[in-house]
């Protein structure tokens, strides 16, 4: 049927979500860690099945899952999702998804890592400090020093390597990564 046509399209949206950028590590106290999920499929993007995974590098465990649902149905095509702390949520522009990141954070050991999975099929994955057993694409991406964040350079560019996709730049969740 028409409806079941246009909900299969809609999953297949999901396929272009990916982690946009990432701030782990702040100078002092990790109050303003994020994560950016931005859509660059053609269409929006349903979120029922779609999760945001904090892996540990130390034994490959899940230690947090969000549920992307809990956002909204759907992300626009074009759109950003930020998941983080409330304060840090406060200062977004209205127009920007948003969702709180569950409490303890993100770790920063080295390594560790995120991953988007939809049931159990991952859809982007990036690890910072490191490889991490799946839930990394490519070669892990290097330490965060505290001044800047993980971003795709150029924006939503992703060719399935984290160290190569992932340039350390000034932050701008909820806006266009400012890239060399």
């Amino acid at each position: 049927s028409e409806t079941d046509a246009g909900a299969q399209a809609a999953d297949s949206c999901s396929h272009g979500l990916v982690i946009n950028e990432v701030d782990y590590e702040q100078t002092g106290a990790d109050d303003a860690e994020f994560v950016e999920i931005l859509n660059t499929a053609g269409c929006a993007a349903k979120l029922a099945n779609v999760s945001l995974e904090l892996v540990n590098g130390g034994d490959g465990k899940v230690y947090g899952r969000s549920a992307l649902s809990m956002a909204g149905e759907t992300l626009p095509s074009g759109s950003r999702l930020v998941i983080a702390p409330a304060k840090l949520l406060a200062a977004l522009p209205d127009t920007v998804m948003r969702m709180a990141l569950g409490s303890g954070g993100l770790q920063n050991g080295a390594p560790d890592a995120l991953r988007l999975v939809e049931g159990k099929r991952v859809i982007d994955a990036f690890s910072y400090e490191g490889e991490v057993v799946g839930a990394t694409e490519g070669t892990g991406s290097a330490a965060d020093d505290g001044e800047g964040g993980f971003s795709r350079c150029p924006d939503g560019f992703d060719q399935g390597n984290n160290e190569s996709d992932f340039q350390l730049v000034k932050v701008t969740p909820g806006a266009v990564n400012e890239c060399p």
